[in-house]
């Protein structure tokens, strides 16, 4: 798994430089020579786009841009599809590129085993810059679709944008690719609040396009709390109806912090997807959702150290075979849900004295617990008793309640009746047959059938401690 000081980038050899001394902007050779040139600020744009465009007429190569704060304008810093194989744009982990347009701040088209290393993205400062990186094949050759494959998308820091990384299949595939980015953090910093829903991750497509294969790891996805005119955030937003349920699939996600503050409706994961991994945490969503599964989605699973939010789970799938653990829940609203611990133990701890487990359906009944293999139940189930007509008591409880084995336990504490009338004892749930007396200590018990009933003796000579176990189903 990637860590922090992964997503930055180091200058190593390159082709062509692009660095700026504080007045102008140059990109150079490797050798000196000059590629092109001009003002800081002014001419930032057609510096980059000019090296981009060297290194493509050359047959790839790698661009590296230095530290610095480059001003892009409106202009969309675009990779034609044409790119060569092993082309590398890499950038220092602070080079900046503040850009004032609303449609994409890098825009990535058909790629092979190419390498993308972004420093600091910054959107417009109204809130309306659309994308912080779109992926979109598009330009489809003789057979019609086009795939970005086998790429690394990088970036150290995506700021004040509606989607952070757009994976737009509407024209093409992307498949197999991986995506490392430090920071996704929206809307933070833009007075008023964002002018309409905001995205972390955003994957949508049509017809047979597909999005599959890909490693998506942000550090931290982050999204503040002042937005305006309704709008809300969604962490990951995975496919769509339209599109349909089987074209995003065994994509994995990665990410250790997934935060909305405050923000009201906000979402962790929307999935309509299939056999997608999801690995680190959602916090801190007070007032919104943690994963929504909706038409399709089917086979996930999702890993979370930790989950917050005033709802955790909607299941609109209908599916019943996605996987959720967490440490603060696990596989709420689903029929069905698998936990593989690899050979290793499962270990449940709570800090609550009372219940650790407890399974219960809509109605808040408990329902049964099925285990199957070997194993133990270490139970702390509350006791009732009884007092002896003569002397002391009958403590009992049933431990085992299923359709396939009933255990009834009763202790005797100097418990003692002689005075002709029986007491009984009732099956907390009623065995389907008689049950079997395993262990009676008071020298006459009996049981009807099928066992509903523990009769205890009517002339005890003298009072009796010890058990009265009963088994069956």
């Amino acid at each position: 798994m990637p860590t922090t000081s992964q997503v930055g980038f180091s200058k190593g050899g390159y082709d062509v430089i692009v660095y700026t001394n504080g007045v102008g902007i140059y990109a150079e050779t490797k050798y000196g020579g000059v590629v092109a040139s001009g003002v800081l600020g002014i001419d930032d744009y057609r510096v980059l786009n000019a090296a981009i465009a060297y290194i493509i007429a050359n047959g790839a190569g790698k661009v590296y841009v230095d530290a610095g704060t480059y001003v892009l304008g409106s202009n969309t810093l675009s990779f034609p599809a044409t790119i060569p194989i092993g082309f590398e744009f890499i950038c220092s982990k602070a080079a900046i590129f503040n850009y004032s347009g609303t449609t994409d701040i890098v825009n990535i088209d058909s790629n092979s085993a190419c390498n993308f290393e972004f420093g600091i993205l910054n959107g417009n400062s109204n809130g309306t810059t659309v994308n912080g990186i779109h992926l979109q094949p598009r330009n489809a050759g003789v057979n019609g679709q086009i795939t970005v494959v086998t790429s690394r998308v990088a970036a150290n820091k995506i700021a004040t944008v509606k989607n952070g990384i757009y994976f737009d299949c509407s024209a093409g595939n992307i498949a197999n690719n991986e995506f490392v980015i430090n920071i996704i953090n929206n809307s933070v910093s833009v007075p008023g609040g964002m002018s309409s829903n905001c995205t972390g991750i955003l994957v949508n497509g049509s017809g047979n396009n597909i999005c599959q294969g890909n490693r998506i790891y942000v550090t931290y996805l982050h999204s503040g709390a002042n937005y305006s005119g309704g709008a809300v955030w969604t962490g990951i937003s995975i496919g769509s109806a339209a599109w349909g349920a089987t074209k995003t699939n065994v994509n994995r996600y990665e990410i250790p912090a997934l935060d909305a503050e405050n923000v009201n409706g906000c979402t962790g994961v929307v999935t309509y997807g299939g056999s997608d991994v999801f690995i680190g945490n959602l916090v801190d969503l007070p007032a919104g959702t943690g994963i929504v599964l909706n038409g399709g989605a089917n086979q996930n699973h999702f890993v979370l150290g930790s989950f917050g939010g005033a709802t955790q789970l909607v299941n609109n799938s209908g599916n019943v075979n996605n996987v959720i653990i967490s440490g603060s829940f696990f596989s709420v609203g689903l029929s069905t849900c698998r936990m593989y611990n690899d050979g290793q133990e499962i270990q449940i701890y709570s800090t609550n004295v009372g219940n650790v487990l407890r399974i219960l359906d809509t109605d808040g009944a408990t329902q049964r617990l099925s285990i199957k293999g070997q194993g133990y139940i270490n139970s702390n189930i509350s006791t009732t008793t009884l007092n002896g007509t003569t002397a002391g008591s009958a403590i009992y409880h049933q431990l085992f309640a299923g359709n396939s084995l009933k255990m009834f336990f009763v202790y005797l504490s100097g418990y003692q009746n002689n005075t002709g009338i029986a007491q009984t004892i009732p099956m907390g749930t009623n065995f389907s047959h008689q049950a079997k007396i395993l262990v009676d200590d008071s020298g006459g018990a009996t049981v009807d059938n099928p066992t509903t009933t523990l009769t205890l003796p009517i002339n005890m000579a003298s009072a009796k401690t010890g058990w009265i176990v009963l088994i069956g189903w």
